[in-house]
């Protein structure tokens, strides 16, 4: 069995792999599914050419990965986020991988987002803008934003050093005006879908008003 991994905080850019992955898989005519070992077990010798997805490596036991070169077909590992070391070693060494990773400015600029910080993250905002996409930043925001909202309220399950990170960022803003940011932030994308906002702007408003 031909092996693929997709990994990597970089999640569009690895899902529209994963997507341009499935769409070639369709236009060859090969059955498409998500991975069973059962049924990788029972396939026909004579069927169509299968392409399996995984989107949990967590459900490969050592079982499983040692009895995956006796199949045929074609299995795609996808994960939003890395895939450990320590579990890619147990695959076999025939296996591709491809990591898609965010520029380091994403995160510097995630960090930096908290009160009283403003003018840097101003600064790290529009020196991101000169090289990605505003959507993809807007994007990564509003996701972290989300991890630091929960993280705030409860206890997610994220390793323990990114909960921590996550826990000590959460605690420079009050409940209050963490619940405003996101909101703000919701009602940010709504205008900008129907045209009523532009996003750059938007954000730049968002900094000095809710961060400075």
């Amino acid at each position: 069995m031909k092996i693929i991994i997709l990994h990597g905080d970089d999640i569009l850019k690895s899902y529209e792999r994963l997507t341009k992955f499935t769409k070639e898989a369709k236009n060859r005519c090969w059955e498409v599914a998500d991975y069973n070992l059962d049924s990788i077990a029972n396939q026909s010798f004579f069927g169509a050419e299968r392409f399996y997805i995984l989107k949990d490596y967590k459900l490969l036991t050592k079982k499983d990965i040692s009895n995956l070169s006796k199949y045929d077909g074609n299995l795609i590992i996808y994960n939003e986020g890395n895939i450990p070391a320590l579990f890619i070693k147990t695959l076999p060494k025939d296996i591709k991988i491809e990591k898609f990773e965010l520029p380091r400015l994403v995160f510097k600029f995630a960090d930096s987002f908290y009160p009283t910080n403003a003018n840097v993250c101003l600064k790290l905002l529009h020196e991101l803008s000169t090289n990605e996409p505003i959507e993809l930043t807007f994007f990564w925001l509003t996701r972290h934003l989300r991890d630091l909202y929960w993280a705030k309220v409860g206890s997610p399950n994220y390793p323990d050093w990114r909960l921590n990170k996550l826990k000590s960022q959460s605690n420079k803003f009050s409940d209050k005006l963490l619940k405003e940011i996101i909101n703000d932030l919701s009602n940010i994308d709504v205008k900008v879908k129907t045209s009523k906002a532009n996003l750059k702007d938007s954000l730049d408003l968002l900094i000095v008003k809710k961060l400075g």
